[in-house]
């Protein structure tokens, strides 16, 4: 499975169930490009990036060969007050 849409709607799948109840967005800006996003969620309160980094690339550790996970970038972990005080300043 190496198809950009397909990898994108099944890793949106699995952190959607992953990190329950969390805003998920993913996008590609084209079909070569590698897939990157957001996750919004309230439990990544207390938890420092690398502790959050480290749960999302573990699902995709588990659920992607290393070919298909070479089809991902940088995906943001940020709690919604952060996303609040992002999008203020």
């Amino acid at each position: 499975m190496e198809d950009i849409r397909e990898l994108s709607e099944k890793l949106r799948g699995l952190l959607e169930t992953m990190f329950s109840g969390s805003s998920v967005e993913l996008e590609s800006p084209s079909p070569k490009a590698r897939i990157g996003g957001t996750i919004i969620w309230n439990e990544f309160i207390g938890k420092d990036q690398l502790e959050r980094q480290n749960m999302v690339w573990e699902v995709i550790d588990r659920n992607f060969t290393p070919n298909e996970a070479r089809h991902f970038s940088l995906i943001m972990t940020l709690t919604p007050d952060e996303l609040a005080a992002i999008q203020e300043s």
